[in-house]
């Protein structure tokens, strides 16, 4: 960033097997990158995830560092940053660049050929000695249907504006 940016909100669009760590650093205060948010990532398919951030964190520079937990397969789509520039007082989102995956690459594996494979007919008794049995139930005398207060539905049902998070 160009000036001093306070930093509201961070979106991540991902998908993990096992979650992981988030960390966002900052040069403010003290001129040096430091931690200044830690969050935790959740194990999910497609899921973008918000996190708020405290009101003090600002800064020049930023650093966004995901790690994935031990055994995790994350992939990351997307990143955006919730900020405003001072001394203006536009808040507004900011792509966090994103850099390919270089590290990756398909590993051939050795799995040795398994033979001839045939069906085997396995030897079950049937069973012969089994017959149905009729259970005495007593039928239900002293139930009858009973009405429920329950309002239909208006052919024209009113609607209810709901405030969305925009």
């Amino acid at each position: 960033m160009e000036a001093v940016t306070i930093f509201g909100a961070l979106d991540v669009e991902y998908e993990s097997t096992l979650g992981g760590q988030l960390t966002f650093q900052t040069d403010l205060p003290g001129n040096a990158m430091a931690v200044r948010e830690e969050f935790g990532i959740v194990a999910a398919s497609w899921r973008v995830v918000r996190f708020r951030m405290r009101p003090t964190t600002r800064g020049h520079l930023y650093n966004l560092k995901i790690v994935p937990y031990f055994g995790s397969i994350m992939r990351i789509y997307n990143a955006r940053i919730w900020a405003r520039t001072l001394p203006g007082t536009q808040w507004q989102w900011y792509a966090v660049p994103l850099p390919p995956t270089t590290e990756w690459a398909p590993v051939k594996m050795e799995i040795p050929p398994m033979g001839e494979w045939a069906p085997v007919k396995m030897d079950i008794t049937p069973i012969t000695d089994w017959n149905p049995v009729k259970m005495a139930i007593p039928p239900t005398t002293d139930w009858n249907p009973r009405p429920m207060a329950i309002k239909p539905t208006p052919p024209n049902p009113e609607w209810v504006d709901v405030q969305v998070d925009a």
